[in-house]
């Protein structure tokens, strides 16, 4: 059975336990930005994102390995990763929050709320 993961560079988080099953909502997501020019950034309005909010349960080797990996290899929000799903479907996501809060539930036991960006 295929394991949620994230990996980019050559680091990877695999997760021991699938989590919960995540709440999903569909929409369109249009940010206002300029360039250091002051000149404004046009999305395509009809693309949209997937946005995901996954409930994982980890031990506390690999709460290290998520932190090491939110903090160092996708650098918070900044860089794209691939985000396997138990289904084994490889897609490009972003995390979406801006730092991790995850909660020690027991010895050895951890849970933390991820959000994810997946582009379409």
């Amino acid at each position: 059975m295929p394991q949620a993961s994230f990996s980019l560079g050559g680091n990877t988080v695999t997760f021991s336990r699938s989590p919960s099953r995540p709440a999903c909502s569909l929409g369109k997501i249009h940010p206002r930005e300029e360039t250091a020019a002051a000149v404004p950034v046009v999305y395509d309005p009809l693309a949209t994102e997937d946005l995901q909010t996954l409930n994982l349960r980890l031990t506390t080797a690999e709460r290290a390995l998520l932190e090491f990996f939110f903090l160092n290899v996708a650098r918070g929000m900044s860089l794209a990763f691939t985000y396997t799903d138990i289904a084994g479907v490889a897609r490009t996501a972003r995390f979406n929050q801006a730092q991790l809060s995850p909660k020690e539930r027991a010895y050895d036991s951890h849970s933390v709320e991820v959000a994810l960006r997946i582009g379409s």
